[in-house]
């Protein structure tokens, strides 16, 4: 009798000990979050969610590529336009004879040459990482920690109390933040416009 309430009590203290993987995320993300804010006092835990992450999706290496070749996207376009405007030029210029016409002409083929060879920079670059992105889908989905979901209430620099969403990704042994995202940020909206083109691409 003495030995089962033993038993029984040990289990329970041992229970009542456990931290769950909600209680652990939590606990290492909330001081993140806290770091952050204006006003740390404020903060109001509103929920945490705990999945696993996988890659290549999850991965913050996969992230930082995407987002890199996101941008290069932006800076291709932003070179189109400028070649564009300097081809105009140079057609503009190119039929008058005065010394005035052939410098605009020249000044407009000299920024059309460093716009082209910027763009061929550009792209090789894009082809890389392309490249790098598509190793790394290769091979496979695969578990590489923890994705948390934590959603908090908190003042800005302005007082004004609002709802927050990061999105952290913790090691398997969730004792270190491999990558956090504010899912309100450009950056992060952005990488996830390009997954979803990048899944619909997989699948067509």
């Amino acid at each position: 009798m003495k030995k089962a309430l033993f038993i029984g009590f040990a289990a329970l203290a041992f229970v009542g000990c456990t931290i769950t993987p909600e209680k652990k995320a939590s606990s290492i993300v909330e001081k993140a979050v806290k770091s952050s804010l204006y006003h740390p006092n404020s903060y109001d835990l509103i929920g945490t969610a705990v999945d696993s992450a996988f890659a290549p999706l999850d991965d913050p290496d996969f992230f930082e590529k995407t987002l890199k070749l996101y941008k290069l996207g932006l800076e291709m376009e932003s070179c189109d336009r400028e070649m564009k405007h300097a081809k105009s030029s140079m057609a503009i210029w190119s039929n008058s004879y005065s010394t005035f016409s052939r410098n605009e002409y020249n000044e407009a083929k000299e920024e059309y040459d460093k716009c082209v060879a910027k763009m061929e920079s550009l792209q090789r670059k894009g082809e890389k990482l392309g490249d790098e992105l598509k190793g790394i889908a290769e091979q496979g989905r695969n578990y590489i920690g923890w994705k948390v979901t934590h959603s908090y209430r908190a003042q800005n620099n302005a007082g004004q109390t609002l709802i927050g969403e990061s999105i952290f990704i913790l090691s398997p042994e969730m004792d270190e933040i491999l990558a956090a995202y504010n899912t309100n940020d450009g950056d992060y909206e952005n990488v996830q416009m390009m997954y979803e083109m990048m899944i619909e691409s997989a699948e067509e």
